[in-house]
């Protein structure tokens, strides 16, 4: 028994002893400090500066549009402009008032547009005047060709489907525009869709007076990014 307890009392002084002796208590210790996460770099064309649209060059279709023009509902308009000033305006109008497919008349206007600038009183908006110089009107059902022969719209009684008619300066029911038509009006793009004055409406004069809002409840987008 004694015997016991002096190994034991041995094997404990010996752990002791070993465990003095692996203190460190120099100074030469190496710290591993944890690595700084790296920056995170951005990959490539995940995201792209925004761009707005400008007029210059560009087209901008609307949605399809409620009308009461003659019998037709419904109505898609599209505008070119030109990248030195030139301005065509298309627009197709429809019997049913959803753009169906079947188009019934083509109205067509061309001529220039130059923009002012800033407008003062309408942020974010610029001024631009319109000159039209031809209209044109084409039908596009044999129904509307046999009415406008008999009622010889525009003073016209030779209407043939398909066919482009010049009625520039004729008078057609608010159709036509006279040559050199004149018109003030705003417009502001914001994400790449253009909206322009409340009163979109060619005139006569031509110091007519210009919008001072625009008609959000009409726009027009570029078709490629719609």
């Amino acid at each position: 028994m004694r015997r016991h307890q002096w190994l034991l009392s041995l094997s404990l002084a010996t752990m002791t002893a070993f465990s003095f002796g692996c203190e460190d208590d120099d100074d030469n210790d190496v710290i591993v400090e944890a690595a700084s996460p790296s920056p995170t770099t951005p990959t490539p064309g995940l995201t792209s500066p925004t761009v707005e649209a400008t007029l210059p060059g560009n087209t901008f279709e609307s949605t399809c549009l409620e009308t009461r023009l003659l019998d037709m509902m419904s109505t898609t308009r599209r505008l070119v402009f030109g990248a030195a000033g030139e301005l065509s305006k298309t627009e197709t109008f429809f019997l049913g008032d959803d753009c169906g497919t079947s188009p019934y008349l083509v109205y067509e206007s061309t001529g220039t547009y130059s923009d002012k600038g800033p407008n003062s009183d309408l942020v974010g908006s610029n001024n631009i005047d319109f000159a039209i110089q031809s209209t044109s009107l084409t039908p596009l059902s044999e129904l509307l060709v046999v009415s406008f022969n008999t009622r010889q719209y525009c003073g016209k009684k030779d209407w043939v489907l398909d066919q482009k008619v010049d009625v520039t300066g004729l008078s057609c029911d608010s159709l036509s525009l006279n040559t050199a038509t004149q018109a003030a009006d705003i417009y502001v793009v914001e994400d790449d869709v253009l909206y322009l004055g409340s009163t979109f409406n060619y005139d006569s004069a031509k110091d007519a007076t210009r919008p001072t809002s625009v008609d959000r409840d009409v726009s027009y987008r570029i078709p490629s990014i719609q």
